[in-house]
């Protein structure tokens, strides 16, 4: 589809106020103009990014809400979420999008990412966000009844008695009462067939005082009795749940409440009445009986009293026949316990014995293993110490060498000026300030691969007090074979170990970047935008196993692209040489396909920090720009010639 040529003109029109309102931080504008031309010329370069950009900070501008940065649903599957993430982060990465917002919104998609892929930040996130709607729901709730405008009906729970408002629509349905959770049918409540009710805060939120009072009206109970079977009738003129006088009368003055349609009776059944009667028949009858018949129901009595007698002794029988099994089954369930017991017993005296056993074997292997350690621990020792006395035997040449350039050999220190920066105003005397920590040059092949930590500062004249920075190896042997192979490692953790006093500026390199992990131990590890060099893997490897140490010191330039990480390692881009220069040097490549990703345990090969500036300025030619200037004194003399291409 072509674009208009006078609505693509309007739609670049429109964009460069976008940027000029953005510049002038009045981002609801910029948005207006970006959304207005990209609706002119939708194809129009980098305007569907700066779109993009723009919500994603008018979003964080108003509250820093996670998922609508990522421009996804609430609570979201982590699959889109890291979906969704890549998709932006595509769009708005710097060096793909170098318009106006897309480094800002870059690093809020990236923070947002961060929130939502860590399970614990995310579950504290989603459940403040729940809070969050919940409580504006309920704020919603409370500016509407929720009824305005629709027909309801009271009804009351058959189990609680609660009158409860609902919707007409749920008339004579099914449904669960808010108080006791129980199921009842919802039946319209009137005046006439209300049998308790009890007012409830809901209720008391929901209406007014009056408004209950017309609704319920004069409730009363009154019973009347009618051939054994309670009849109930409503009657005006008595309270709520309240029962008349006539009522209570009725009752035998008791309490006569009713409760689930139940009454409690207080007068005496027929039934009982004729029990009641039935001895008196019985004594009138033994009055009337004959000398005879008295004879033969004394001895159906005796013959009753007998029989009585011997069944009782039977059961006795029968029980003491059931007590005697009862305790032999006790007994043999004791005996066989016992012998269960002695089983275990020897069990367990023959566990003893292996754990003992076990014991010690483990005994052995302890000893063993802390005999091994503290050889291990005595060979780091040794080494470090021949490290400090090689350190400090180089370090003295270094001062020696420098001190004696001054009047003799001044071929053997020259270094070459740079091209447009002074590096050497970077490490005057006023540069030096206590705590710093400064790369010093050794004495191998003159790279600065040593650290040293400023105690004290003296200016005029010049001298400091620094304290040596030793590597802690840890017994790492990929740490100690790669120093015994004559390569020095310059990322890690550093300890501090013996003092010395310089006073020569030329020994200094520059400023260390690091961080003080505990007290005298300081992490050294390379950061994004800064320029190292890096030992060339092809030289290390096959072809030059055969050569020496030094003679393998093949270095590649490379300019890091995010800070060492523990856990992910770091990302990196190559450096060639410009043409023409001394110490210009610019990306290899651009691109995704430039990139290099270097894990945690191959920091190792990096061998020095090189102090590095970005050329930047109005004297700097078009050509030069986004170029990088090192410093010669920390560059190999092989990459100082200054070449031309064909």
């Amino acid at each position: 589809m072509e674009t208009d040529p006078e609505a693509e003109r309007e739609a670049s029109r429109l964009k460069g106020i976008a940027e000029t309102k953005f510049k002038n931080s009045n981002l609801k504008s910029a948005l207006k103009h970006a959304k207005k031309a990209q609706r002119l010329a939708p194809s129009l370069e980098g305007l569907s990014s700066m779109v993009t950009a723009f919500k994603i900070l008018r979003v964080a501008s108003k509250s820093k809400e996670w998922y609508q940065i990522l421009q996804v649903e609430p609570f979201s599957h982590i699959n889109t979420i890291k979906k969704q993430y890549k998709k932006l982060a595509l769009i708005l990465h710097p060096d793909k999008n170098p318009h106006s917002g897309s480094e800002e919104a870059f690093k809020l998609v990236g923070e947002a990412f961060r929130v939502l892929s860590d399970k614990v930040r995310r579950k504290e996130y989603d459940m403040r966000l729940r809070i969050k709607i919940q409580d504006e729901k309920v704020a919603l709730d409370d500016n509407d009844d929720g009824f305005a405008g629709k027909e309801t009906f009271w009804t009351a729970c058959s189990r609680c008695r609660l009158l409860h408002q609902f919707e007409r629509k749920y008339l004579d349905q099914i449904l669960v009462c808010p108080g006791c959770k129980m199921s009842f049918e919802a039946v319209e409540a009137k005046e006439s067939n209300v049998v308790r009710v009890f007012r409830s805060g809901r209720l008391s939120e929901k209406m007014g005082s009056a408004d209950l009072k017309t609704k319920m009206g004069n409730v009363g109970l009154k019973r009347k009795t009618v051939s054994g079977d309670t009849k109930m009738k409503g009657s005006a003129g008595s309270g709520v749940d309240g029962e008349s006088g006539d009522s209570r009368k009725e009752m035998g003055g008791g309490r006569g409440d009713w409760g689930g349609g139940r009454l409690r009776r207080r007068t005496s059944s027929v039934g009982e009445v004729l029990a009641r009667s039935k001895p008196k028949l019985v004594e009138d009858r033994e009055e009337s009986m004959t000398l005879a018949e008295m004879q033969l129901e004394a001895k159906r009595r005796a013959n009753q009293a007998k029989l009585k007698f011997k069944l009782k002794e039977k059961e006795m029988e029968k029980h003491g026949k059931k007590e005697k099994k009862r305790e032999k089954e006790i007994e043999r369930h004791r005996a066989s316990k016992n012998k269960d017991l002695e089983v275990e017993g020897q069990q367990a005296a023959e566990r003893i014995v292996d754990l003992e056993n076990e014991n010690g074997v483990l005994a052995k292997k302890i000893v063993d293993l802390r005999t091994k350690k503290r050889r291990t621990v005595k060979k780091t020792e040794d080494l470090q110490i021949v490290r400090q006395e090689t350190l400090k035997k180089s370090v003295d040449l270094v001062i020696e060498r420098r001190k004696t350039s001054k009047t003799k050999d001044l071929e053997i220190m020259a270094v070459e000026d740079s091209d447009f920066y002074d590096f050497d105003r970077d490490r005057m005397e006023r540069s030096f300030k206590k705590g710093q920590v400064w790369a010093i040059y050794d004495d191998d092949d003159g790279m600065p691969r040593h650290y040293g930590l400023i105690d004290e500062v003296s200016v005029n004249p010049f001298e400091v007090k620094i304290s040596w920075l030793d590597l802690q190896s840890n017994g790492d042997e990929g740490l100690i074979c790669w120093e015994k192979q004559g390569f020095h490692v310059s990322c890690g953790r550093f300890k501090v170990s013996r003092k010395t006093s310089i006073d020569s500026l030329n020994i200094f390199s520059h400023i260390v970047e690091c961080e003080r992990a505990a007290r005298e131990v300081y992490r050294i590890f390379p950061t994004k935008g800064s320029v190292w060099a890096l030992y060339n893997e092809a030289a290390l490897g096959i072809e030059g196993s055969n050569l020496s140490a030094r003679d393998r010191r093949s270095y590649d330039i490379v300019v890091l692209l995010t800070t060492y990480s523990e856990m992910h390692g770091l990302s990196m881009a190559y450096l060639e040489k410009v043409d023409g220069f001394k110490a210009v040097f610019k990306r290899r490549e651009i691109g995704c396909h430039a990139i290099r990703w270097l894990e945690k345990d191959d920091v190792r090969l990096f061998s020095h920090q090189i102090p590095a500036r970005k050329l930047t300025g109005d004297e700097i030619p078009d050509s030069l720009k986004d170029c990088w200037e090192l410093d010669p004194a920390s560059l190999p003399s092989d990459l100082l010639t200054i070449g031309w291409g064909s």
